[in-house]
């Protein structure tokens, strides 16, 4: 199992700690952690996911191994993931967010789109047990 410890980039003059993992030629994939939490969340997946991608899991600032900085929004921390990404050269990737969103909260209004979004991203339906 491949083991990523932070390491520390500067993305538009700020520090920003971010897990690297796999082959840089191979398809990339961003983790973004949730709130409170840090790429240490992943840690157990990283290494499984870098033999097939190439992972790249970041401490948003304040987060992690990565410090606060100073007027934090969504906005620059999306900035700080773009500079991230054109730093390491990497045009295209799939994201995966850790937004703590469960079936179980969603709604009436999300009824008709709960039972076909794994279908329509390609997941097996999840077996019954």
């Amino acid at each position: 199992m491949t083991r990523s410890r932070p390491r520390l980039l500067e993305v538009h003059g700020t520090p920003l700690a971010v897990r690297l993992a796999g082959d840089a030629r191979k398809p990339a994939l961003l983790l973004i952690h949730g709130f409170p939490s840090s790429s240490a969340s992943f840690r157990r997946v990283i290494g499984p996911l870098a033999r097939e991608c190439f992972v790249v899991a970041p401490d948003l600032p304040g987060f992690g191994a990565s410090q606060p900085i100073e007027g934090p929004t969504f906005s620059r921390f999306a900035d700080l993931v773009d500079g991230l990404l054109a730093q390491l050269g990497i045009e295209s990737f799939l994201i995966v967010q850790n937004a703590n969103a469960h079936l179980s909260v969603l709604g009436a209004q999300w009824a008709a789109t709960r039972g076909t979004i794994p279908r329509r991203c390609g997941w097996p339906r999840p077996a019954r047990t």
